[in-house]
C-alpha cells in the first residue's frame, strides 16, 4: 500500500526535479486514513474489522475491504506518476522501465513469500516479513533519492537485494511444489533481515559521515568540526 506510491512518486521527482502531487494523493490522504483506522481499533476495539458487510451483492469483512481498496488506492496513485514520466519523456521510457525493475522484483518476490511459502515466520510472525522488504525497500528508495539530490544517475541493482529475494522467491516455488529442498526459507528469512539491516545502517552510517565532512559538522552535534577532521 505504502511502497508502490512511495517509490513512484520518488522516481517522478527523480525525472522531473520536482514532486507535484495531485489534489487527492496517498502521502495526506494516506495518512488521514491510517489515523482513522487506528482511532476506530481504539475506540470500537479490533473485533470491529472482523465485522462482515455486503456491497453489490458480496460479502466480505470490513478488514479485507479496507485492505483492497487501500491496496488499489496506492497502486492508482503510483502508476499515476509513472505514466506522468512516460507522457513527459518518451525519450527515456527505456532507462524508466529499467528502473523500475528491481522495485518490482521486490513486490513479487515479497508476494511469492506471503503466498507461496510455508514459512512459519508468514503465519505466525507476519512483522518480521514487513521488516524484511521494509529495509530493503528503504535502502532501494534511498539510494533514489540520493541520486536525485546528488544530480547523479540512479544505480538501482544492489548485491543484497538481487542475492536475496531471488534464492526467497526460488525456495518459496520449490516449497509450494512440495520439492524437496536442501534450505529451510525459515532459517534465510532471520538471515537475510539481519544481513539488509546492516546494510541500510552501512549505508546511513556513510552518507551521514559525507554529509558532516561537507557542513564540517560533527554527527550528533552542529558545532564546527576542525578542518584537519
Amino acid at each position: 500500500m505504502i511502497c508502490v506510491p512511495f517509490y513512484l512518486n520518488t522516481l517522478e521527482e527523480y525525472y522531473t526535479g520536482e514532486l507535484n502531487l495531485p489534489c487527492i494523493h496517498g502521502v495526506s490522504e494516506g495518512t488521514v486514513i491510517a489515523c482513522i483506522a487506528m482511532h476506530t481499533s481504539g475506540f470500537l476495539g479490533i473485533e470491529f474489522w472482523n465485522s462482515q458487510f455486503s456491497i453489490f451483492g458480496i460479502t466480505t469483512q470490513i478488514n479485507h475491504g479496507m485492505t483492497t481498496l487501500c491496496f488499489l488506492s496506492g497502486i492508482g496513485f503510483g502508476f499515476g506518476s509513472l505514466f506522468n514520466i512516460l507522457r513527459e519523456f518518451k525519450e527515456k521510457n527505456d532507462e524508466v522501465i529499467k528502473n523500475t525493475q528491481m522495485f518490482f522484483y521486490l513486490v513479487v518476490s515479497m508476494l511469492l513469500v506471503i503466498f507461496y511459502s510455508d514459512s512459519e515466520f508468514v503465519r505466525n510472525y507476519p512483522k518480521l516479513i514487513i521488516v524484511l522488504f521494509g529495509f530493503a525497500f528503504a535502502k532501494l528508495v534511498s539510494h533514489l533519492q540520493l541520486a536525485h539530490i546528488a544530480d547523479a544517475k540512479f544505480n538501482q541493482y544492489r548485491k543484497s537485494l538481487i542475492i536475496s529475494f531471488f534464492f526467497l522467491s526460488v525456495f518459496s516455488i520449490k516449497t509450494s511444489f512440495n520439492k524437496i529442498i536442501s534450505i529451510d526459507i525459515d532459517f534465510l528469512i532471520p538471515v537475510f533481515v539481519g544481513m539488509h539491516a546492516i546494510c541500510w545502517a552501512h549505508f546511513a552510517y556513510f552518507v551521514s559521515e559525507e554529509l558532516c565532512h561537507i557542513l564540517g559538522i560533527y554527527r550528533f552535534s552542529v558545532r564546527r568540526r576542525s578542518i584537519k577532521n
